[in-house]
């Protein structure tokens, strides 16, 4: 059977972005729970149980917080305000500096990282050391110092945080804590959100935690650690002297010095950069810290409010840094390995939530992997009611998720905090839930739920409650019935507000309606006309495209007829010109034969004259007929002798002493007759 490593249910409430913005709605993880609850771990009697695994923090309220703008090792901020006046160590002050190294500082800053103890006359002085260690601020490694004013006067409460911090020169993550200064009771109180590796240095073996005054005379002290590096990767922690995740040590002055008090409430505070807040811590519910695992473990975790996805690393050394699974992105709160691990080794593991905000990391856990079949069951997350719950009736109902491998449960209530003499205590119970009545009233109880199996036992975390007595629960309800009569009217007034104005603009969209179906009438009306209109446009469009079809045809019509016509008209200037050149030549052969004839007439006295025919021409167009004058004649005349329109042209050839007469176009039988004369 696998084993599961879980988270619990984790809650924070959201309140204002700053001091006086508006308030957040409280939302659910991934899985949409209507409420989530952190359990981060308990301190469970040793007679009865193994060592409890954390602490169970309250649901938190987040607010968003200032940088300090602390960066890198051994830093120190400028003078940061208060918010009010403070009194510490009977000296008022409205400024403080913060250092990297878990120091509050008034009057002036100091970046010294190695601690001593309370008190001590060298600086640094006028100190509240929240962890003073050599403590790392790194914005490139998301570590941050933020504070906040928070509340209204009288009431204010400073909070500073130091945010996901490391160790100088170690790979380990260190984690988060504050330090809460209140106005007018001038207590201080010093916190521990999440501790996140399990190792000495982590649980304060190098730290200082206290108090001191200006001058290094006085102070109260709860905690002294030396600064031994090997406490770094030494998993042994002390459990008197030490700190872990939900610590929460009060300093309340008393006289000149100051009354410490480590059993007093968690304050659910949280700072951050964000408009909105980033997930919770991861609470891991798994094989308990320290056990026995099997081979391929399966890994779950409870859902974690305000987280959109998760990362899960898994590595043999605690630093996490070179991780033999690391597996990102996932939406569900399990996984299973599909590799077995190495046998009898020890395996250091944790979650990481993130959303649009940021990230939040879990403590960081470890198991030894052991090729075996069974092994004790998983933690029980507590469900409700919640951490540090008031007001509690005299009967309530515990209610608790179910653990891994759990064959019943133990429900232990107790007036006592090490749940030692036990007011209820119910063994082998098989439901994830138990009615317990007979509280008595004005009383804090403290119970927690045991997980069973053949192997054996798993203790959950330890919560506390108080139960109001009768007279006081009836007057919270009936303040609470006044407050939700009071929230209703308010709505209801709201409400009928809410509907005038909306019959109100109901009449102003009927109208609107009204006017603008008239509009769409008239609108409706013209398209129509436009329509028609279009229709006749369209018809006179074709009709003229009909039109210009039939003319361009007329046209071309036309234009073949013009080209025939030129084309004749070019043939007869053609042939006019060649009928002017033909008649300008026989007008000059004629004129030249007139010639001939006047000068023969005047010399007819002394002339001997014949005529002389030609042969007949061929059958040719301008085939030719010669009429050639005897050789002691000289040719005086030429001319056709042919009837009709046979003879084209007659044409001395004086050179050759002849007549040369040719036929017409497509006609034969042309003769010429020369005209010859001689000498008396």
């Amino acid at each position: 059977m696998s084993n599961l490593f879980r988270w619990g249910l984790s809650p924070r409430i959201v309140c204002p972005v700053s001091p006086s913005g508006a308030r957040f709605q409280k939302r659910s993880g991934l899985n949409n729970k209507a409420i989530s609850l952190v359990f981060v771990g308990l301190t469970l009697p040793l007679s009865l149980f193994s060592p409890a695994y954390a602490a169970d923090l309250p649901p938190e309220t987040y607010y968003k917080g200032i940088n300090s703008n602390v960066d890198g090792d051994d830093k120190v901020s400028g003078a940061l305000p208060i918010g009010f006046t403070f009194s510490f160590f009977g000296n008022n002050y409205t400024s403080f500096y913060v250092s990297s190294n878990g120091l509050i500082l008034f009057g002036k800053g100091d970046t010294k990282y190695n601690n001593t103890t309370i008190p001590n006359a060298t600086p640094p002085n006028n100190y509240i050391g929240a962890f003073w260690d050599d403590l790392t601020a790194n914005k490139s490694k998301k570590a941050h110092i933020y504070y906040q004013t928070i509340g209204t006067a009288p009431n204010r409460r400073l909070v500073v945080q130091w945010t996901d911090m490391g160790f100088f020169k170690r790979t380990i993550p260190m984690g988060t804590f504050q330090s809460i200064l209140s106005e007018g009771s001038n207590n201080i109180q010093v916190q521990f959100r999440a501790l996140l590796a399990n190792t000495a240095r982590n649980h304060g073996s190098g730290a200082t935690i206290g108090l001191e005054n200006a001058k290094g005379s006085a102070g109260v002290s709860y905690l002294y650690g030396k600064d031994d590096d090997a406490s770094v990767n030494k998993t042994s922690v002390n459990k008197t002297s030490s700190v872990n995740s939900g610590s929460v040590i009060l300093f309340t002055p008393n006289g000149g010095n100051y009354r410490k008090n480590n059993t007093a409430p968690y304050d659910g505070v949280f700072l951050g950069p964000w408009d909105t807040p980033p997930p919770v811590v991861p609470v891991l519910t798994g094989p308990v810290k320290g056990k026995k695992a099997p081979l391929t473990p399966e890994f779950s975790w409870g859902t974690t409010d305000y987280a959109d996805k998760y990362r899960l690393k898994v590595d043999n050394d605690s630093g996490l840094t070179s991780p033999v699974i690391d597996v990102p992105d996932l939406t569900t709160t399990s996984y299973t390995l599909g590799a077995p691990l190495t046998v009898n080794t020890t395996y250091h593991w944790a979650v990481i939530a993130s959303n649009a905000s940021g990230e939040t990391m879990s403590e960081v856990w470890h198991f030894t992997a052991k090729d075996a079949t069974a092994f004790p069951p998983g933690i029980s997350a507590l469900i409700s009611p919640v951490q540090g719950k008031t007001n509690v009736v005299t009967s309530p109902t515990f209610s608790w998720k179910a653990a891994t491998g759990a064959d019943s449960y133990q429900l232990i209530v107790s007036t006592k905090r090490d749940l030692s003499s036990p007011f209820y205590d119910k063994r082998d119970i098989t439901a994830t839930s138990q009615s317990v009545s007979g509280l008595a009233e004005g009383t804090m109880y403290y119970w927690a739920v045991v997980a069973h199996n053949k192997t054996g036992d798993t203790p959950s975390s330890t919560r506390e409650l108080t139960v109001a007595d009768q007279l006081t629960i009836a007057k919270q309800a009936k303040a609470d019935a006044e407050a939700k009569l009071a929230v209703a009217e308010a709505k209801l007034v709201v409400a009928k507000q809410a509907q005038a104005d909306a019959e109100a603009k109901l009449v102003v969209a009927k109208q609107a309606q009204a006017d603008a179906e008239a509009k769409l009438a008239v609108a409706k009306q013209a398209q129509a006309d436009a329509e028609a209109k279009l229709a006749v446009a369209k018809q006179a469009q074709a009709d003229a495209e009909a039109k210009l079809v039939v003319a361009k045809q007329a046209q071309a019509d036309a234009e073949a007829k013009l080209a025939v016509a030129e084309q004749a008209q070019a043939d007869a200037e053609a042939k006019l010109a060649d009928a002017e050149a033909k008649l300008a030549v026989a007008e000059q052969a004629q004129a030249e034969l007139q010639t001939q004839l006047t000068a023969c007439e005047k010399t007819k006295s002394v002339l001997i004259c014949t005529n002389v025919q030609g042969s007949k021409s061929g059958t040719t167009d301008d085939a030719p007929s010669y009429a050639s004058c005897p050789s002691d004649y000289t040719l005086m005349g030429c001319e056709c002798n042919s009837s009709g329109k046979r003879c084209k042209a007659a044409k001395p050839d004086h050179a050759n002493n002849r007549c040369i007469a040719y036929n017409n176009a497509g006609r034969t039988g042309a003769y010429a007759k020369a005209t010859c004369c001689k000498a008396r």
